[in-house]
């Protein structure tokens, strides 16, 4: 039995989950695709500080600005690679852990190729993946064993993305280029009550699944052949429906009798407007800097639930700042950064994180295989901590 166990939960989530990651209101919605905007880098990118690319060669990145696939003079084919070691902590004890995040994952394949004199395109999928498991087990308890029933149990939270893009980019002038795409996108969520050494138990208590689309906007100017200037724009909308398992109870002759019930409602949100500018500067032959800035409009996301609109007013605008450098010999680039994480949501928890980046690449005549790491454990502590790894790989066809 998991009756009482069940209630328990929906009661202690309904007071601390505002304090964290996610909404009494809206447990799937506006808070979960935030994982899927933490998803844009590569390897590449990410060595750089994750700053907007002004050049393309590296197409995990193509949907940050599509205008850079210009840059680009015959076929490039890439895949990529990452791995996520975190901890989210308790606001009101630091040292006590509430999630871990630890899991090894394929997120991105793209191909892109000139279609004809000042034309590209590129066609990607992106497969950003979040997965947060409580580190600690719970004995259960029920009507009938108040003690404990001896079984353990603890929460683990899904969240995968996938986004199928489009992209087009075209040579307006010279020194000027235009990209748009396309992304389809798909988001499930799952908050699954895991028992030890019994998977057949296990209760998916929350699910959500959302489809949408994104388009994208890109420019790209080139000042001169050492200063690149580069902007997007994108802004999506998402729907879909939202499925609660939960506990109700009704009394009879002093007796209390506990059903299970499942309600499904429809969803449909629109996303973060998000606008990023930055520049890319040549201070040699072998010395790139790299500079963007990012908005991102969570206080604008409408969001409606079973036809009531329910708008979040617990997330603010946030600005990503993004720097980095890439020092490049014959066949090796070296490559250091840092970019900012600010934490979206009006809660007394101090979860945004400074990156520090790092990343190496390697030439193999057509083949080019990018490393980078990222920590945010090297700052100050905070309330979140992360290290990131990653592996991209290009091929450039002739």
């Amino acid at each position: 039995m998991f009756n009482s166990l069940v209630i328990l939960i929906l009661l202690s989530l309904q007071s601390s989950y505002l304090q964290h990651d996610f909404s009494v209101r809206s447990v799937v919605g506006v808070c979960s695709w935030s994982s899927y905007f933490q998803n844009d880098f590569g390897a590449r990118t990410i060595g750089l500080g994750g700053t907007l690319p002004t050049g393309i060669t590296e197409l995990e990145s193509i949907h940050l600005n599509p205008a850079g696939l210009t840059q680009i003079d015959n076929l490039l084919v890439s895949i990529g690679c990452k791995l996520t070691e975190g901890e989210v902590y308790f606001p009101s004890d630091p040292d006590k852990i509430l999630f871990k995040t630890s899991e090894f994952l394929p997120t991105f394949t793209c191909v892109a190729f000139p279609i004809r004199k000042n034309y590209f395109l590129c066609i990607s999928l992106s497969i950003p993946y979040k997965k947060r498991v409580a580190p600690d087990w719970t004995e259960e308890t029920t009507p009938d064993s108040p003690e404990g029933t001896g079984r353990d149990f603890r929460i683990i939270d899904t969240k995968r993305f996938y986004a199928l893009n489009t992209s087009l980019a075209w040579k307006l002038k010279k020194k000027l280029s235009v990209g748009i795409g396309l992304s389809w996108l798909l988001e499930q969520y799952t908050s699954c009550l895991q028992f030890r050494n019994n998977n057949i138990d296990n209760l998916d208590w929350k699910q959500s699944q959302q489809i949408g689309v994104e388009p994208i906007l890109g420019l790209l100017y080139e000042i001169n052949n050492s200063f690149t200037m580069g902007t997007s724009l994108r802004k999506g909308f998402v729907r879909g429906h939202y499925k609660l398992t939960y506990i109700e109870g009704e009394s009879e002759n002093d007796t209390v009798y506990f059903t299970e019930q499942i309600r499904e409602m429809p969803e449909e949100e629109t996303l973060p407007m998000i606008v990023s500018s930055g520049f890319g500067y040549k201070v040699s032959r072998r010395l790139l800097l790299n500079f963007s800035l990012e908005f991102i409009g969570w206080s604008g996301v409408s969001h409606k639930l079973n036809g009531k609109s329910d708008n979040p007013d617990y997330l603010k605008d946030v600005f990503r700042l993004h720097c980095g450098g890439e020092y490049k010999l014959s066949t090796t680039a070296f490559r250091v950064g840092f970019y900012t994480d600010p934490y979206p949501f009006k809660t007394e928890a101090k979860r945004d994180q400074v990156f520090l980046t790092a990343g190496l690449g390697f030439e193999f005549k057509s083949i080019t295989l990018d490393l980078a790491a990222t920590s945010s454990r090297l700052i100050v502590p905070s309330e979140k901590r992360e290290n990131n790894y990653l592996l991209s790989l290009t091929y450039k066809g002739f």
